[in-house]
């Protein structure tokens, strides 16, 4: 099957199908392969992604590139503009007060480009301040620099509605007499846009990049489901590429999960609510045991000699009291959180960074409260794995 970059005006047409907004086409990406996929109402809100013919499992479905990368709204510390290198070295440009690692990077046509946006449109002053805060809505900026062409595409988005103001909107306070009025208001659409549309971007281990989210324009339309039949592949260039992981039926919904697949039920519904405002209840969350696995489990502290786990009884309801699967006693969903707060203490002790092994100390700590399958040790394994992959002299192909 050929892969699809799809151009950005075929996006605007298939989009368009539940959408009236007039919009004029733009030729982004180019590719004359023929497309595998189709935007439409989907049952689970809003519009979708549907396969348009049988997708092989291991298929490239597609392909596109974002429009804007730029840091995660919990990005903090000192980074480039430009490579997003995470360096005490960076200082900030004398004309804009952006931060910049190099000589190079402040001549890239991507710091020109934002340095003149800088000087033209705001009331700048060199002011250590201010150096922190363009730091802070670096990703805005870059929304604020596109071409009128491409930001039109933004108005057939779905857009967050809770007024949930993050840190860096917060932040344009410094900035409410150095940016114009028309600016700001366009900034808070943006994080309305970013907060139900944005991704992850995955980042190797190896580097020194802080933790980056693009805006993907076809990716976008992806919905959640806690079983997916995709995976996302981050390349070099920040284009993201989307595989089946399953054999899709023509007219099936092409899905995504917006959180760690390793996750437990609790902590992924939390984490959906969090940032894309729903309460995911599909078959893997309302099944206890999570297909088997009991990723959310805890031991049962309540008989010395039980050897059983707890599991919620209802696992969408939040205020559910916990079983154990042995003895059948309850434990109530208080109890649960103060084992939760426990263990979110002991896991905030780990530190990876200088280390294959970790404290045997800590690991029976956690062993008292979790069972091996729990989430916990499901990571641990995982980053340990991924740490020693991309070790010097010890690589592992595949990781």
């Amino acid at each position: 099957m050929p892969s699809s970059a799809v151009p950005l005006y075929r996006i605007r047409e298939m989009a368009q199908s539940t959408n009236e907004e007039n919009l004029i086409p733009y030729q982004y990406y180019t590719s004359e392969a023929e497309c595998n996929i189709e935007i439409k109402k989907s049952k689970l809100g809003g519009r979708g992604l549907f396969a348009c013919r049988p997708i092989k499992q291991g298929s490239l479905i597609f392909a596109n590139k974002p429009l804007v990368v730029g840091p995660r709204a919990d990005c903090t510390g000192v980074f480039c503009s430009v490579c997003y290198i995470s360096s005490d070295s960076c200082y900030p440009c004398e004309k804009c007060q952006i931060n910049i690692c190099s000589e190079e990077c402040k001549f890239s046509p991507d710091h020109v480009k934002l340095c003149n946006f800088v000087i033209d449109n705001w009331k700048i002053k060199s002011n250590p301040q201010n150096n922190l805060d363009i730091s802070n809505i670096l990703i805005y900026l870059h929304f604020l620099i596109l071409s009128e062409n491409k930001k039109s595409i933004l108005k057939i988005y779905q857009k967050d509605k809770t007024k949930n103001i993050q840190n860096q909107i917060k932040s344009l306070e410094n900035f409410k007499n150095i940016i114009p009025p028309d600016q700001i208001t366009f900034i808070h659409m943006i994080e309305e846009l970013l907060k139900v549309n944005s991704f992850r971007i995955a980042n190797s281990v190896d580097n020194k990049k802080i933790p980056l989210r693009g805006f993907y324009p076809l990716s976008a339309f992806l919905n959640h489901c806690c079983v997916p039949n995709t995976r996302n592949i981050f390349r070099t260039d920040y284009e993201m590429a989307v595989y089946a992981t399953k054999d899709i039926a023509a007219g099936e919904e092409i899905l995504t999960c917006y959180t760690g697949l390793l996750w437990c039920t609790p902590a992924r519904r939390v984490q959906l609510y969090k940032t894309k405002r729903f309460w995911c209840t599909c078959s893997r969350c309302q099944d206890n045991t999570e297909r088997g696995t009991n990723l959310s489990a805890v031991k049962c502290l309540l008989r010395k000699d039980c050897v059983g786990v707890l599991l919620p009884i209802q696992p969408t309801n939040p205020t559910t009291d916990w079983k154990c699967d042995m003895c059948h006693a309850n434990v109530s969903s208080e109890q649960i959180s103060t084992i939760h707060s426990v263990l979110g203490s002991l896991v905030g002790t780990i530190d990876l960074d200088d280390q294959f092994r970790l404290e045997s100390l800590v690991l029976e700590r956690l062993a008292k409260f979790v069972p091996y399958s729990n989430q916990i040790f499901v990571d641990l394994r995982f980053r340990l794995a991924v740490k020693l992959g991309f070790a010097d002299g010890l690589k592992l192909n595949g990781i």
